[in-house]
């Protein structure tokens, strides 16, 4: 049986493996702010994390997402759609939330420790 401290640490994993992938993105978007015709990429992994946790940790670790194009970004005469604030913004959300995760988890590893060790 799946224990709840189990499948938070697996989901707590899996946010910082998915904010990572998404923080790649987000600076390959920057990258090619210049590069005429480039298309903005994201990864929206909300969604798909709230299913797969509530499917359990199979499910969690299983979970596969990847980028995709942005459709809703207007695209300059160009044709690329990257807009440095856009992305600026994205990537403080982003770090946010993966620096949640991280003190999440070692909240949690600290704690296990202490259960463990006897000593803070």
């Amino acid at each position: 049986m799946e224990g709840m401290n189990d499948r938070s640490d697996v989901m707590l994993t899996r946010i910082l493996d998915l904010t990572s992938e998404r923080h790649r993105i987000l600076a390959h978007n920057l990258a090619n702010i210049n590069t005429p015709g480039y298309r903005r990429m994201d990864l929206d992994f909300s969604e798909e994390l709230a299913i797969a946790a509530q499917q359990g940790i199979t499910a969690l670790r299983n979970l596969a997402i990847e980028g995709s194009e942005d459709p809703h970004a207007p695209a300059r005469a160009d044709g690329n759609n990257v807009i440095l604030e856009t992305e600026m913004a994205e990537m403080s959300k982003n770090a946010m939330m993966h620096q949640l995760a991280l003190s999440a988890l070692q909240q949690k590893l600290s704690i296990k420790r202490t259960a463990i060790t006897g000593r803070a």
